[in-house]
């Protein structure tokens, strides 16, 4: 009995340990999005999507560290219509966050989003669920080297019956700066 219990321990141990190495493995960084790099500036930026991004008057987000400078709208992703706004840093003008909303829909695309990026990321290092009254909250999150990845699902049944996908591109720095406060 005690081989059997001994056997299935390392059995186990072998799992969680091969599962590790693997999203280690398959996890890769990403150092923006797309033609965005962290750290660019407005011109840069403008420039790497020329003819997609549209400049836009500075407008404040509400985390006070960063302002929206141009957007993308009409961005298609595997079938999926976003619309992508670049943030750049109060403190020093460069790009710090991009954030991709899809239209409103009734579908969820959330499971085939979270399995695109599991492809190129490995599996998430975070995943959590949310229900508040009839609304429903899921995010995937990644931690690379040098950025959060976050793909959120929202879904409001009763109040507007539509679905969104968020993801949110951060460069660690400023994620982790953040982190290291709490």
């Amino acid at each position: 009995m005690r081989r059997i219990i001994t056997l299935i321990s390392l059995v186990i141990v072998f799992f969680v340990v091969n599962n590790f190495l693997y999203a280690a493995e398959k996890q890769i960084d990403t150092k923006g999005w797309g033609e965005a790099q962290w750290g660019m500036t407005k011109d840069q930026l403008l420039e790497a999507f020329k003819g997609q991004a549209i400049e836009i008057p500075k407008e404040l987000f509400v985390d006070h560290k960063t302002y929206k400078i141009a957007i993308i709208n009409d961005y298609i992703i595997d079938g999926t219509r976003f619309t992508v706004t670049f943030f750049m840093s109060i403190k020093d003008d460069k790009l710090q966050r991009v954030h991709l909303r899809s239209s409103p829909s009734v579908e969820s695309k959330y499971l085939q989003f979270q399995k695109l990026f599991i492809e190129k990321y490995g599996p998430p290092n975070l995943d959590k669920e949310n229900r508040e009254g009839f609304s429903r909250t899921l995010v995937s999150t990644w931690f690379l080297t040098s950025s959060k990845i976050e793909l959120t699902y929202l879904y409001y049944p009763h109040d507007i019956n539509m679905a969104f996908l968020v993801v949110w591109y951060d460069d660690n720095k400023s994620a982790k700066s953040t982190l290291d406060k709490l």
